[in-house]
């Protein structure tokens, strides 16, 4: 058996190696990936560290730098310091030599900028102002603007505001011509049974003219709930059964009437003023540069809120028409639009309501661990020189 020389194969652990310097670098490069995906390289966690390190410092360098062109822009008093010190951070960083004390009078002057400008912040300047904003176009021929977040946040709200509005519109529209019919159609039937001028008795047959009256306006209110009769109702040949058919239309027609009032309706108005509340809220933090990005979110939460308050709003506060003041006063449409606009409001009355009913909270057990004496529980017995 010839002898095994350096440069022969070794077996190891089952695997065939090279022992030349050549297939070391080999097995190098085959298992390196594996150390790598495993951390096992001891010497890429410091970079790694090194390079996630400088990118914090360079973000908050970057930030102050927000900062500091805000104070400038507005004319911020007693900043003066944390600006060129602020400045000088940025030439050390730039050199790679922000670090030590350096690095702390940096983080006491961007403290200092912090302070002076609250509460408006770097996150909401960052997300207030256009430059700092995301490249977008409404149409797709016009030229892409940069946008912030707080006019593309504005923007949705608008969209979402404007579709709500023309449904509303449009069901406030359909609700009010049904309603129209059917009261036309009751006056009517009322002006039928009416006792003739001259005679003591009631009319049991209603002239020709009024039951052409009645039955145009059923044809016409049969064509407004069409869509939501289910089996529809089609017109009798026969004469008599006329007026069973006009019972039933308008029978049917009061219950899509009364769903679009007390469902759908109060549910859109109460959306609207959920929108109506958001923008405002919105043109407000712009101004004062206060929107933040998170916003965003409660301000998608408030609008199913609002939308939840106008359709609960009715179960509370039923308007009493005999009343002129007051929340009686308001219809309930209007009543679901101001709970919408004003769901805190709303939801911490719920709260309270709530609260009242489920008592004080119980008492939370000594946290010492110390227990009172079953003596001192018993009534003060006289001493030995009591007399």
């Amino acid at each position: 058996m010839p002898n095994e020389t350096a440069d022969s194969f070794v077996v190891n652990s089952g695997m065939p190696t090279l022992a030349s310097d050549e297939g070391q670098e080999a097995r190098n490069r085959t298992v390196r990936p594996w150390f790598a995906a495993l951390g096992g390289l001891g010497a890429s966690r410091p970079q790694q560290t090194t390079i996630t390190a400088v990118s914090a410092r360079n973000e908050a360098v970057t930030g102050a730098e927000v900062l500091v062109a805000y104070a400038i822009r507005n004319n911020v008093q007693n900043v003066q310091d944390a600006i060129e010190t602020v400045a000088d951070s940025r030439d050390l960083l730039d050199k790679g030599q922000l670090s030590g004390e350096a690095q702390k009078k940096f983080y006491e002057a961007f403290a200092v900028l912090a302070s002076q400008i609250a509460p408006v912040t770097v996150a909401s300047l960052r997300a207030s102002l256009d430059e700092y904003g995301k490249e977008t176009r409404l149409f797709p021929w016009e030229e892409p603007q940069r946008l912030s977040c707080a006019r593309l946040a504005a923007r949705r709200k608008l969209r979402l505001g404007l579709i709500i509005l023309i449904v509303l519109l449009c069901g406030q529209f359909y609700w009010a011509a049904g309603t129209n019919l059917i009261r036309n159609l009751t006056v009517a039937e009322t002006a039928a049974s009416v006792p003739s001028s001259g005679s003591g008795s009631l009319n049991a047959t209603p002239s020709q003219a009024n039951s052409d009256q009645q039955l145009m306006l059923a044809r016409q209110l049969r064509a407004w709930y069409r869509p939501f009769a289910h089996p529809p109702l089609h017109e009798p040949r026969e004469v008599e059964a006329k007026p069973g058919w006009i019972k039933q239309v308008v029978v049917g027609s009061l219950y899509v009437a009364d769903v679009l009032q007390q469902f759908v309706l109060p549910m859109l108005y109460g959306g609207l003023g959920a929108i109506a509340y958001a923008l405002r809220t919105l043109a407000q933090q712009s101004r004062g540069r206060l929107y933040r990005v998170e916003n965003e979110t409660a301000d998608s939460l408030r609008t199913w809120l609002g939308v939840i308050a106008g359709l609960a709003i009715g179960w509370f506060f039923a308007p009493d028409k005999s009343t002129g003041a007051g929340l009686g006063a308001l219809s309930p449409l209007a009543l679901a639009f101001v709970a919408g606009y004003s769901v805190d409001l709303l939801f911490t009355a719920m709260d309270r309501l709530v609260a009242a009913f489920s008592g004080p909270p119980p008492t939370q057990p000594d946290q010492s661990g110390s227990r009172p004496s079953p003596l001192s529980k018993l009534p003060n017995q006289p001493t030995a020189n009591a007399v």
